[in-house]
């Protein structure tokens, strides 16, 4: 009989075994992503392209041009498209990102093939009918004045037009852009850049034999024309901005600085300090701003990294009048990390919530496609979760200071409140 009295045994983690997906190649040389031989049903298969917002010559022209790609063709109508995808079990996604898009088709094993074949002729022949498009025009019109009413939207406008000053990332669109953008622009752009700009398909589930070979000799016509590595340099602004917005109740903060990405060398560790500070639920920044003194319901921080460059960021919205206390107590908080070490129980903590949030990451075939397209995309090693896992495990208090000294200096923020 097992004796409940005595906790099992604990193993640390010092490996996570990655999936390595099978790699076909197209005559264009795309690559062609595949794991298989899983227990589920569904397939899950992503086009990637070379057609983020970096790409676009007008304001709003990559978001219609991806959002509208299964608007219709010569022949179909979007109805028609959508009605026969449901018909099949079928679900297209279409997602613009600041360097890439993609297209995502979920189905059935037994309807895989069929879903694909109405996909892949809606993506190949789109021509953007002007029905469709003014009907688009019109929704993403009234969602854009809903959402400026926001105070999180307007700060995190403004954040990103200033922290990425000098790049296509700080581009932003105005109402009277939606007046000028055509379906002429969302045609050229598609031409250029999803028929001319794919950069990879990656599948995940048993898909059949025969659509692997009817894929593979469709992906031979499309090739990749362009890059998603970002020639220019951010001309970051610091300091303090408030846009006053009469009769608000919260104010909208975001404060932030342009940091590296994952290929860094200091990029595990500051991800520590990153959980520390506000990277979880018990962070400091919960603890101190929404459980001690209770100026919001949810505070956080984060690094968002891109193939070209990466900021930090800390978020929040509070009451107009806790702002100046909230901003204080923030960098209290960081003060905190220059002056005091992060005592050993604070970290052991930290350190299981990581390696329990990375197990969770590669859990599932899924979950393993992503994070092998993760070390893809930034060209890093194999064993690099491995290394994550060793950095986690044996960072030092020191080291934290270190890095906080390094990273975190209040001089080199961009601090943006509205409300």
């Amino acid at each position: 009989m097992i004796n409940r009295s005595i906790a099992p045994k604990t193993t640390p983690i010092t490996h996570i075994e990655i999936a390595k997906p099978t790699v076909e190649w197209s005559a264009s040389k795309v690559p062609f992503y595949i794991i298989d031989n899983i227990p589920e049903d569904i397939i899950k298969i992503t086009f990637t392209f070379a057609a983020g917002k970096m790409h676009q010559d007008t304001l709003l022209q990559a978001s219609f041009t991806t959002d509208l790609i299964l608007s219709g063709t010569d022949s179909k109508s979007q109805t028609e498209i959508q009605e026969a995808i449901d018909f099949y079990g079928g679900y297209v996604q279409c997602e613009m990102g600041m360097e890439q898009s993609s297209i995502t088709i979920y189905g059935l094993s037994k309807n895989i093939s069929t879903i694909y074949d109405i996909v892949m002729d809606a993506i190949l022949n789109a021509t953007y009918p002007e029905k469709e498009f003014e009907q688009h025009r019109t929704i993403e019109r009234q969602k854009y004045l809903v959402s400026l009413e926001k105070n999180a939207v307007r700060a995190r406008k403004h954040f990103i037009s200033s922290l990425l000053a000098n790049t296509p990332f700080a581009s932003s669109a105005s109402v009277t852009d939606f007046d000028l953008i055509t379906p002429a622009h969302c045609l050229q752009f598609y031409k250029t850049h999803f028929l001319n700009g794919l950069i990879d398909v990656n599948c995940i589930g048993n898909i059949p034999d025969e659509l692997i070979i009817k894929m593979k000799h469709d992906l031979d016509c499309w090739k990749n024309n362009h890059s998603t590595f970002l020639n220019a340099t951010p001309q970051s602004e610091i300091g303090l901005f408030h846009e006053e917005k009469e009769g608000a109740l919260q104010t909208a903060i975001r404060i932030g600085k342009i940091m590296f990405t994952p290929e860094h060398d200091d990029y595990m560790e500051f991800d520590v300090v990153n959980t520390i500070l506000g990277g979880y639920f018990g962070s400091r920044l919960m603890s101190n701003i929404r459980e001690d003194k209770g100026y919001t319901y949810g505070i956080g921080s984060g690094v968002v990294s891109m193939k070209s460059l990466g900021y930090f960021y800390i978020s929040t919205e509070v009451g107009v009048e806790f702002k100046t206390d909230t901003i204080r107590e923030i960098q209290h908080e960081i003060s905190r990390l220059h002056h005091e070490l992060v005592g050993e129980d604070e970290l052991d903590i930290v350190r299981n919530y990581m390696i329990g949030q990375l197990l969770k990451s590669t859990d599932g075939p899924f979950a393993m496609m992503n994070q092998f397209l993760f070390l893809n995309n930034y060209n890093l090693p194999q064993n690099y979760f491995d290394t994550y896992i060793r950095k986690i495990q044996t960072i030092s208090p020191a080291r934290i200071q270190e890095l906080a000294k390094n990273y975190l200096n209040w001089d080199s923020f961009r601090i943006i409140t509205v409300g």
